[in-house]
């Protein structure tokens, strides 16, 4: 099976502390630069997913029943870093955590997208959330428009 790769550049791998959690595909935290430099309050989007958004949306036509979908994709990202999704309220996006999760991130692009946002993979106990939330959405569809079957490994170029 040949598929084009949509990433045109390695990834570099980085430690990364997430303080908070803005819904199923976009965490914020701390990027440990390396040698003791920190970059605060990073936003990372994670690479590959597009999970339900959690806020109504009329416009662009996301109801009641929506939220609640982007609600359950959220609390399994939440249940992945091993908290507990009853102590994050279904009212809003964004969650500070009480404490930070430690996990180790794949940049896709090491820069920052349209919306500020670095595309990451990230890697826990070294289980890959980016598949993990995949398999829980049932498949993958990017920016580019193109589906990703639920079996396509996610991972950085070799």
């Amino acid at each position: 099976m040949s598929r084009t790769r949509i990433i045109t550049k390695p990834a570099y791998r980085y430690g990364f502390t997430i303080t908070a959690i803005y819904d199923g595909d976009t965490i914020i935290g701390n990027l440990d630069m390396y040698d003791h430099v920190w970059k605060d309050d990073e936003t990372i989007r994670l690479f590959a997913i597009n999970c339900q958004e959690i806020k109504r949306n009329k416009r662009k036509g996301i109801d009641a029943d929506d939220v609640q979908v982007g609600f359950d994709h959220r609390d399994a990202l939440i249940s992945f870093l091993g908290l507990d999704p009853a102590d994050f309220p279904r009212k809003v996006k964004y969650h500070q955590l009480a404490e930070p999760v430690w996990v180790v991130i794949e940049t896709v692009q090491d820069k920052s997208g349209k919306f500020g946002r670095l595309l990451g993979i990230v890697h826990k106990d070294g289980k890959n959330l980016n598949e993990h939330m995949r398999d829980i959405i049932g498949g993958v569809e990017f920016y580019d428009g193109k589906d990703w079957p639920i079996d396509t490994p996610i991972a950085p170029p070799d």
